[in-house]
Order: structure tokens, then C-alpha cells, then sequence
């Protein structure tokens, strides 16, 4: 169950930052703005090279989850 905070006001510091832990604990977002100015933050993930080409190849990564999924101990890849 996801909990859902009321409005707050955010205001900077003098050096333009803005206090963001009590909405996530995910320290990295992508952020863009609109153009009525609503700042909209996405939670976002550091990806590794490897793991980008593995989700770019759907036969491996289905591969690589079926293996993990297997618990016979018996992989074939």
C-alpha cells in the first residue's frame, strides 16, 4: 500500500535545494518542467551497460529469467 502525502510546501535553501526524504527514499530522479512550471520528478535507476544490451535482447533476457526462476540447480543456457 502506497502512502499518499498531502500537499506540503517545499521551499529552497540559499543555495537553490530542496529537502525531498519524507516524499521517497530513492535518492536519484530525472526531472523535467512544464510549461506552466510544474516540476515533475521520476524516480530513476543507474543502469549498467551489460544490463541495458540484456533488456535489449528479449531471447537472452528470457533466458536469463528462466534460469533464475529454475531451482533444480540445472541451468542450461
Amino acid at each position: 500500500m502506497t502512502t499518499q502525502i498531502s500537499d506540503v510546501l517545499i521551499e529552497l535553501d540559499a543555495r537553490g535545494r530542496a529537502n525531498l526524504g519524507r516524499f521517497s527514499k530513492n535518492a536519484r530522479f530525472l526531472a523535467h518542467s512544464e510549461e506552466d512550471g510544474t516540476i515533475v520528478l521520476q524516480p530513476a535507476r543507474i543502469v549498467t551497460a551489460a544490463e541495458e544490451r540484456l533488456h535489449r535482447n528479449p531471447e537472452v533476457l528470457e533466458r536469463v529469467q528462466r534460469a533464475m526462476a529454475d531451482t533444480s540447480g540445472d541451468v542450461e543456457v
